[in-house]
């Protein structure tokens, strides 16, 4: 009988000392404890089992595994940087080593090719740079007559590779150059908010490229001729979109055009209006799928509700569903 009462109170001693090691305050100072160490990991996780044991202090414990989740975010952020700064730092390294490795294999150039440096005059023009057979070749820089400025690459007279235009105007190119004229990958500022950035060729652009127009919209796309021809993305300064085929700088062909009220149609284009079979789908889920003219549903088309039911079926016009007898 005393074994008894003894094995009792030794189970009730053990009871009261666990209850009072795993009490909601020690369980709570423990995930505090973790928070300051910056553990947040770990102390979401005791949050986690924290609420699974005291669910009448759910609201208390979620406020804590929000911290936590707030700190892991920012630790995940500042850690972000952190790699985006050494890439940053040795993108730097690479370049400055390349510059220095150019330079050097630029010196080595003009020793074997009897490069001198000196100063030129032709026809106004005012050179000063990289020589070779009274000719203007290698690296150097011009200042034309008519204000041109041109400093980079030279072959046999002619501002040839890589190199920057400054213009009067203001605008600069930098980038490839034949011939004084952009061609191939370069970045062309016209300096009132205009830039492009892309392929050239004969100083138009072509190829890929992107424009940022000076009013906030942006084009990403192919280019031919100077202007947007082919398939690209316009993205206005608003959040409107249209991705999809170009023709001579307008919306020509199947695109998706994307509005800010969060409706949109996708389909055909002519001439930078809705022409053709195309959907238009408004916010709240409803849409129209059938024929378009001059913008608007015109010829045969169906009008949906947002739930799926059909509220229109038929002949268009203009916009405007016409009823026949």
């Amino acid at each position: 009988m005393k074994q008894l009462v003894f094995s009792l109170l030794l189970s009730f001693v053990a009871t009261s000392s666990f209850a009072q090691v795993n009490s909601y305050e020690d369980y709570l100072r423990k995930g505090n404890e973790l928070i300051n160490s910056g553990c947040y990991e770990e102390a979401k996780r005791h949050f986690a089992l924290m609420r699974s044991r005291f669910s009448a202090k759910t609201s208390e414990i979620n406020s804590k595994i929000a911290t936590c989740d707030s700190r892991i975010a920012a630790q995940s952020q500042r850690r972000a940087e952190a790699q985006e700064e050494a890439r940053r730092q040795a993108e730097i390294e690479e370049q400055e080593w390349l510059e220095q490795r150019k330079e050097q294999l630029r010196q080595e150039d003009l020793r074997r090719n009897q490069i001198t440096r000196g100063t030129l005059e032709i026809n106004g023009d005012k050179y000063e740079g990289d020589i070779r057979d009274g000719k203007r070749h290698g690296v150097g820089k011009c200042i034309y007559k008519d204000g041109i400025v041109y400093e980079g690459e030279w072959v046999q007279n002619q501002p040839t590779g890589k190199g920057v235009v400054t213009w009067p105007t203001g605008e600069v190119y930098k980038g490839q150059v034949e011939y004084l004229s952009p061609n191939g990958e370069g970045e062309y500022d016209w300096g009132d908010g205009n830039k492009y950035v892309g392929s050239w060729v004969n100083g138009l652009r072509e190829g890929k490229g992107k424009h940022y127009f000076a009013n906030g919209t942006v084009y990403e796309g192919e280019w031919k001729g100077d202007v947007r021809y082919g398939k690209g993305t316009e993205t206005f300064k608003s959040g409107a979109k249209y991705e999809g085929q170009f023709v001579n700088d307008v919306y020509h062909g199947s695109g998706v055009e994307t509005f800010t009220d969060g409706s949109r149609y996708e389909g055909n284009f002519e001439y930078g209006v809705k022409s053709g079979r195309g959907t238009y789908m408004w916010s709240d889920g409803g849409k129209y799928v059938g024929d378009f003219s001059n913008g608007q549903p015109h010829g045969e088309g169906t009008e949906y509700a947002p739930d799926g039911s059909v509220k229109s079926s038929g002949k268009w016009e203009n916009g405007r569903y016409v009823r026949t007898e």
